[in-house]
This record gives structure tokens, C-alpha cells and sequence, in this order.
């Protein structure tokens, strides 16, 4: 990190007398000196260790060795810390503590400002005192307001006092007065603060936590009346000598926050609050502005609604009602002419840290309602909170606000009506409308209108512009939530990046695409809630394949802390409620189906992972004990890894690529052991921490690319394979695999030509194996005993029965034998030849379809079949519901 270390010592020069004194307790100024004791070594007389106020050298004169140190060097050495430390510390004092320099004045009497006020000064006066016509005239003062640096220290005071010609407003300070006679002496005099001047009532300021909302009025009085009645999350301020003073103000410790600009009802303070306006959006903060109705009398200000009688719910209708964003990209100029008419003025936008139409400025954001419950996002926690309509209660209430507000707000004979509250925010949840959960948004990558938000917890990432979640305007919710590490990595280059593909290359895969599938998985699995579909993948192999070894080496270090990992036993509830509203990969090993429970367990999951391939998918309702409906979004890309892959129906299967990883066979010249450790040197050498940070930071810098090659990839695939789901799940995966050799878009031309050289084989049978077809093949696939000890399966049974009528054929009365055995088990043939008919409910299906994804309602899904109809059968005297099934359509693969 480099300092313009020149500026800063520069810069210093008019704080030396706010800071040695605080530095070097004990000293006294002396003409141009500080004079303090020498902190490193022992000296208990003042006089030898100087600082000279114009250069902020400090020189011990006791030894005639020492040399000169400037103020950076001094402060090093009393704090004990480093240069850089140092250069922090002494740079924030610059932008935060008013200077002091010495001003003197321009008559006999040598003066120099004393800031901050000792305990010692004189009583303040009571009255300026004027000598007119010969006599003197005192005028007894209406308002002292004090002024405060920002921790609290007594800067001086701005008087106001009445004459006849009308009120007149002086600022009090305190000098030090050197005369013939005397040395040192401390006077109150009516002059000015060095610039730039102080902020009335800075100690709120600095009590107030970095989401609270200011309130910039005209004039102190004002201040003072409105603080009064503000809760702890609000703060009122002002700023010296008026509409005139602006531009010796110092607006510096705003910077970044949320600020309210209330004018007087004169042109002069409207104009003085636009320009104000200007200079806080050029500081990064967000601003309103007030218009004062027409009808208000000119000077009209907030000390006199308050003197009217207006209490905190008028004030902050009154401030609802009239206040309007200022957009920083079009910020408001002093209007020529006498007033700024409603046809001449910018359309403003209202801010959304405001709730329009609500008659309350609240210190939280009332999001609406759904059936029962009510949602709110606090500005202290920044959290999404949903209560009950019934659950409206004071100790639910105060997590919303503080104490403070409610008492302001909704005032009772004993404390707050929180009735009265109650009451207050449920009509206001009624009309801001029906809140929809799928406008959260966790942690992880997004595409917020053509913005790209990364979204680390306590912050966000902007089109990579670190932003104050609450400064964001957007219909979205970011919950605040425990913040993700992010490295401040650079991108990856091409070059580096490709070195994934060529390390996943290296291993023994069944189909070698599968490198590729798996290189582009872990590109857009940071960035997946970026993405309009977020693909599954599973990784697969027998005990020797490397499995483990990939898991382990490979993925887990390229996603880093970005990731969820979780073993095979976890579940459905586990995954959902660790995840929440989070965009983030998840990894899952060990995904086995052991058993019926495990089958369940695994086919849960899978069906969360189902809601989370897309935007239109991704919305997830679950019930809880206290009957409130919890509702999620589910966006998360997943990686199941498992000797046998678990995925059985087909919207699982056609949303989760399969990657099979083979036994390594002995290469020439290399052996399985030795290819092995070439491998593991490869990813030793490549993936570091380092190398994985850039890497996400490569897919976040892409973002935008990615969304778009995906499209583009998608309807090349879906146009090859003739199935829009197949494009939907291989698109994304191309995407990411093509960012790690390009930078850029690709053509619809490119990515057509590069479809075409794949082959497709595989994931054709992926995508195009139907649950139907499926349930049909394992019923037919059952063997079953027809007699003495025989058993032969259920598809043999039907084809010789085919074959036999055809022929004309008994064979010894055996397919009259194996009609009956199929009729025992739910199957009857048509005795044209024409049909099967499978039984819906039958106990002997049942059995063969237990351990399947369809031992419920095989019925319903066999009709799924063309040519199929649900018909009546007679089996074993018992009539039946049943499928009926073109017997030509079973025989088809046999002709």
C-alpha cells in the first residue's frame, strides 16, 4: 500500500493543536511551540521537547545527539506502533477532527484559539454588551447552543439574542489574551470557528449506529426541538451561519449515510438544502429532500410544527408525505428564479429504506403479509422477521424497534400502546400487499437487473463495489447473515485457468466429455444463483477410481469456503435449513441409498435438488409445528458423489449429469501407481488456495458472459438432442468449461459447430429414459415362477404368448399354465393378442416395484404410455382397475 506521505504531513499541520494534547498530555503551547515532556526518556520539566505548530518537527534539545522527527515518527514512538498503523490513524484524524489553527487578531492583543474548552475557562456571559450613544446597551441571550467535536469535547457556542431591529445570531469562542500587562489570560469573544466549522450536535452523530437515519434541519433551535422527541435510531443535525454558511461546513463525518434535507419554507433554505444535497450525494450518501407545501407561511421550520403541537407521528407523516430521493447520477442544481416550480423540478425517486403511505418513518421495513404471517427486515439486524398476526407482542415488537421508539411513537398512559402499534402494522402490511419469500436473497452470486451482486453476508459486492446491504436499492431482499471470506483475488488468466480442464483430462473417465462437464460445474457453482438454471452433477465409480482422491484434492480446494459440504447421511431438512435463501454450491459424498429409509432420504433430497435446477422450480413451502408456512427458494448447484448413482426417476435424472469414472488402466510405458502420482503432482502444483481464490474471482468477473454463453450452449444442445432439458442442463456446464479458455461471448455458429463434434449417445439416454418406460421395463423384467420349479420372466412369458397365438400353438398347454401365473401376479393378456393388462394395485406388482421410484401409483404412470387406457379386467374372478398396454408397443425392440 503505498501514502502520499508529503499531503499528509501537510495536511496535519492545522490538527497539531487538537492532537498534542491528547498525545503529549501535560504540555502548553508557547508561540509557535508545543512544549511537552520528552516521552522516551525520563524528563520532568518542561522546556527542552518542542514541536514546532508550522512544521510538526519535534526536536529534544536536551540532547545534543537527538535528531529531528516529524509528527508521523513521534506518533510511532508513543503508540508503539508501525509506520503503516501510524499513517492510518494520523490520515483518519484529518478527515474526522476539526482543525484548531491560530488566528489572532487584527488589534494590539496577540489572541489564539483555545479548542477544546478546558474545565477551566470563564463563565460564559449571559448578554453582549454594546456601548450606543455613549451609553451602553446589553442585550441578555435568548439561546446558547454549545457545538462539540465528534467525541463530545466543547468546541465554543453560537449565541442568539433579540435587538430591536430583530434576532441576531453570533458564534462564542474562547481565546488565550497576551497583553503588556499579562500572559495567557482565557476570554469569551464573538468570533468565528476555523473552517471548516463543525456540526451541530455531533455527539448524537457519533451515537448513532451506521444504519440510523439523520435529519439535517436549518439552525440549532430546530435541532434541539426535534432531537427532543427522536428515538435512539434518529439524530438531528445542523450546520453554522445558515443558508450562508454551507460552504464553510463540514460535511464530512455524513459521508456514506442515510440523511433527510428539511428546508425552511423561504427560497433561500431551499436552495441552500440542494446544495447541500449535491455535496452529500458526491460523499456516497443517500439523501432525501423535503418540498415544503406552498401553504406553509414563509421561514416556516420543524421548531414551529413542534411549537404547533406536532408530536413524532405528525413529523414523520409530514416528512412521508413530502420527502423524495435525490438520484445521485443527476444531482440537484440551484434553480434560477425565485422558486423551483413543481413543472420545472427533477422527478425524484423515492428511496426504499422509506415506507410510502404509511403515516410512520419507522427504524425497520414493513414488507407485507401472506395469509397469516407478517414480514418486516429490521434496520438495525438487517434480517428478514415474519410474526403471526396474532404474535404482535411487546417483546416481538422491541426486536423491531427500540423501547424508545414505541414509547415516541405510540405513546400510553404507561408506556407504549403497543395495541395501538399492533394495530399500526398490520394496516400497513395490508397495504403494502402480499410479500413474496422468492424476493430473498442469501449469500452467493446474483443477477440483480443487469447488476451483478455477490452477496458475502455482512456486505455486497456491486459489480464488484463493496456496498452497505441496507444502501442497496433493489425489490430484493439481502439478509444479512454470517459473512463468507472472499479473497481480494485478480481473475485468473486464460492460461492458468485452463489448467483445470487439463488436470481433469489426466483422469480415467467412461465418456471423456465428462472432464469437461465436470471443469464447467465448478466454474458456475460459485456464481449459481447468477445462472436461469443451475445443474446437478454426480460423480461415480467403483473403489480404485480416483473417486475420493477427486473429491478430496479437486473440488473441495477449487470451492473453498464458498461451499456446503455435507456427508451422505445428511437430509433434506438438514440441507434446507443450513442453506436457507443461500446461492452456493453443495457437495454431498457418499450419496447412498441404503435401505428403504435411505431410499427416501436420498429421494427427498433429490427432489430439493429438482427445485433448485431453475428459477421457475425453485420455490419450496414446508410446514412447521407452530403452523406458520416457511417459505424458501431453493437455488443451489449440487455435486452427489457415490459408487451407485441414486437417481432412478426421470425429472431427477434429466436434471443431474452423470460423470463415470473408470478403473485406470496402465498407460504405455506407465503404470497405474506412476500416472497416478503424475496426476497428483499436476494438482499439487496447480491447486493452491491461492490459484482457487482467483479462480471463483474469474467465474465472478464472468458472470454476465456466462449467463449469456449458456443460453446460446442450451439451444444448441436442445437442437442436436431434440429435447429442450437436455440444452437446460448441459448449457450451463459448457458455459463454464468455455470460460475457462475465453473471455468472450460465443457465437450461436461457434457453439453449434462445437455440439456437433460430441457425442451425444450418453446423455440421450440420460435425458430420453421416461419413468414410464422405466416402471414398465422393471415389471416386465421380474421373474416369476409358472410351475414345477420354473422361473422365467414376465416379458418371456408375453412374447412366447405372442409368439404361440400366432402359430396357433398350445406346447403342450404351457401358455395356458403361464397365463395363470401371470394372472396371479396382476397381469392378464388379451386372448386377440392385441393387449396387456397390468393390475393398478395388485399385491404381487407391489412386491416386484418395492425397492423401485415407483412402488406407488404404478398405474397413474403407465398410462403415461401412448396407446395406453385405464380398463376393468376380470383376474381370478376379481375385477380389477387396470392399464391397458398396446401388446405390439412391449414386442417392438423383438420384430
Amino acid at each position: 500500500m503505498s501514502f502520499d506521505i508529503a499531503s499528509l504531513k501537510r495536511d496535519l499541520i492545522p490538527h497539531l493543536r487538537t492532537i498534542l494534547p491528547g498525545l503529549l498530555p501535560g504540555g502548553k503551547f508557547e508561540g509557535n511551540n508545543y512544549v511537552a515532556l520528552c516521552p522516551w526518556r525520563e524528563d520532568h520539566t518542561l522546556g527542552s521537547f518542542k514541536i514546532d505548530l508550522r512544521t510538526g518537527i519535534c526536536k529534544d534539545f536536551a540532547d545534543p545527539d537527538a535528531k529531528a522527527i516529524d509528527i508521523i515518527e513521534l506518533w510511532q514512538r508513543v503508540h508503539g506502533c508501525g509506520f503503516q498503523t501510524a499513517v492510518a490513524e494520523l490520515t483518519r484524524i484529518t478527515r474526522t477532527l476539526p482543525p484548531r489553527e491560530p488566528e489572532r487578531a487584527t488589534g494590539t492583543e496577540p489572541m489564539i484559539l483555545v479548542q477544546p474548552v478546558p474545565e477551566n475557562a470563564p463563565p460564559l456571559p449571559a448578554r453582549r454588551t454594546f456601548k450606543k450613544d455613549g451609553k451602553w446597551v446589553h442585550y441578555p441571550f435568548t439561546f446558547k447552543f454549545p457545538y462539540h467535536n465528534s467525541t463530545g469535547e466543547l468546541l465554543g457556542y453560537v449565541v442568539r439574542y433579540e435587538t430591536p431591529s430583530g434576532k441576531e445570531t453570533v458564534p462564542l469562542t474562547l481565546w488565550t489574551i497576551s497583553t503588556n500587562r499579562q500572559t495567557g489570560k482565557l476570554k469569551w469573544r464573538y468570533k468565528g470557528f476555523p473552517k471548516p466549522r463543525p456540526l451541530y450536535n455531533l455527539p448524537a452523530l457519533s451515537a448513532l449506529p451506521s444504519t440510523g437515519t439523520l435529519i439535517l434541519v436549518e439552525g440549532e433551535k430546530c435541532v434541539d426541538s426535534l432531537q427532543a422527541l427522536l428515538p435512539l435510531s434518529y439524530a438531528a443535525l445542523s450546520w453554522m451561519g445558515g443558508a450562508n454558511g454551507i460552504h464553510t461546513a463540514d460535511f464530512e463525518p455524513l459521508r456514506g449515510r442515510n440523511l433527510i434535507l428539511w428546508p425552511d419554507a423561504d427560497q433561500p433554505g431551499r436552495e441552500a438544502m440542494i446544495s447541500i444535497a449535491g455535496i452529500l450525494t458526491a460523499k456516497g450518501c443517500a439523501v432525501q429532500l423535503i418540498t415544503v407545501p406552498a401553504e406553509k407561511p414563509p421561514g416556516w421550520d420543524v421548531a414551529d410544527a413542534i411549537a404547533s403541537g406536532w408530536k413524532l407521528p405528525e413529523i414523520f407523516k409530514f416528512i412521508e408525505e413530502n420527502a423524495r430521493a435525490v438520484n445521485p447520477e443527476q444531482p440537484l442544481k440551484p434553480s434560477e428564479g425565485s422558486s423551483l416550480s413543481a413543472a420545472t423540478e427533477p422527478k425524484l425517486k423515492r428511496a426504499a429504506i422509506y415506507e410510502p403511505a404509511t403515516g410512520l418513518l419507522t427504524p425497520f421495513r414493513i414488507l407485507g403479509h401472506n395469509y397469516d404471517q407478517y414480514y418486516y427486515v429490521s434496520n438495525e439486524s438487517l434480517q428478514l422477521k415474519s410474526i403471526r398476526g396474532a404474535n404482535h407482542t411487546s417483546s416481538e415488537l422491541i426486536t423491531l424497534a427500540p423501547l424508545s421508539f414505541w414509547e415516541s411513537s405510540f405513546p400510553g398512559e404507561h408506556g407504549p400502546n403497543f395495541k395501538q402499534a399492533h394495530d399500526y402494522l398490520i394496516r400497513s402490511a395490508h397495504r403494502k400487499g402480499i410479500f413474496d419469500a422468492a424476493n430473498i436473497r442469501g449469500r452467493g452470486a446474483w443477477f440483480d437487473a443487469d447488476r451483478v451482486v455477490i452477496h458475502l453476508g455482512d456486505h455486497l459486492l456491486i459489480n464488484g463495489k463493496p456496498t452497505p446491504i441496507e444502501r442497496f436499492e433493489t425489490k430484493f431482499i439481502y439478509n444479512a447473515l454470517p459473512p463468507l471470506e472472499i479473497d481480494n483475488a485478480a481473475p485468473l488468466t486464460i492460461f492458468e485457468a485452463y489448467r483445470l480442464r487439463e488436470i481433469l483430462e489426466m483422469l480415467f473417465w467412461e465418456n471423456p466429455i465428462s472432464a469437461i462437464y465436470l471443469a464447467g460445474w465448478l466454474a458456475i457453482a460459485p456464481i449459481c444463483g447468477a445462472l436461469e438454471n443451475r445443474p446437478h452433477i454426480w460423480l461415480t465409480g467403483g473403489k480404485g477410481t480416483g473417486k475420493t482422491a477427486i473429491m478430496e484434492r479437486i473440488i473441495n480446494p477449487t470451492l473453498g469456503h464458498f461451499k456446503e459440504a455435507f456427508l451422505g447421511n445428511v437430509t433434506e431438512a438438514g440441507i434446507r435449513q443450513t442453506m436457507k435463501c443461500d446461492a452456493r454450491p453443495v457437495t454431498i459424498d457418499e450419496a447412498e441409498s441404503k435401505g428403504d429409509r435411505g431410499s427416501d432420504r436420498l429421494q427427498n433430497i433429490l427432489d430439493l435438488a429438482r427445485q433448485a435446477f431453475s428459477e421457475s422450480e425453485a420455490k419450496i413451502v414446508k410446514g412447521s409445528p407452530d403452523g406458520k408456512a416457511q417459505e424458501y427458494k431453493a437455488r443451489y448447484s449440487m455435486l452427489f458423489s457415490s459408487i451407485i448413482v441414486g437417481a432412478e426417476f426421470s425429472a431427477d435424472v434429466s436434471r443431474i449429469q452423470v460423470l463415470s469414472l473408470i478403473e485406470p488402466f496402465d498407460k504405455v510405458n506407465l503404470t497405474k501407481e506412476e500416472h497416478w502420482r503424475s496426476v497428483l503432482a499436476a494438482i499439487k502444483s496447480t491447486i493452491t488456495p491461492a490459484w482457487a481464490a482467483s479462480f471463483r474471482a474469474r467465474s465472478f468477473a464472468l458472470i454476465a458472459t456466462i449467463r449469456a454463453n449458456a443460453a446460446v450452449f442450451a439451444s444448441a444442445v436442445a437442437e442436436k438432442n431434440g429435447n429442450r432439458r437436455a440444452g437446460d442442463l448441459i448449457g450451463p456446464l459448457l458455459a463454464g468449461a468455455y470460460s475457462l479458455s475465453s473471455d468472450g461471448l460465443i457465437s450461436e455458429k461457434e457453439a453449434v459447430d462445437y455440439v456437433n463434434k460430441q457425442d451425444w449417445t450418453e446423455t440421450r439416454e440420460q435425458v430420453g429414459d421416461r419413468d414410464e418406460v422405466k416402471c414398465l421395463q422393471t415389471i416386465l423384467a421380474a421373474i416369476i415362477e409358472v410351475g414345477k420349479g420354473e422361473r422365467i420372466s414376465i416379458y418371456e412369458i408375453i412374447r412366447n404368448a405372442y409368439e404361440a397365438a400366432n402359430k396357433a400353438e398350445l406346447l403342450d398347454g404351457t401358455i395356458e399354465i403361464n397365463d395363470q401365473a401371470l394372472r396371479r401376479h396382476g397381469i392378464a393378456l388379451d386372448p386377440e393378442g392385441k393387449w396387456v393388462f397390468v393390475a393398478d394395485n395388485h399385491p404381487q406388482i407391489k412386491k416386484i416395484l418395492a425397492d423401485s421410484a415407483w412402488k406407488t401409483a404404478w398405474g397413474r404412470i403407465l398410462r403415461r404410455l401412448p396407446g395406453t387406457k385405464r380398463h376393468t379386467k376380470s383376474l381370478e374372478g376379481t375385477d380389477w382397475a387396470t392399464t391397458r398396454i398396446p401388446l405390439n408397443d412391449i414386442l417392438k425392440d423383438d420384430k
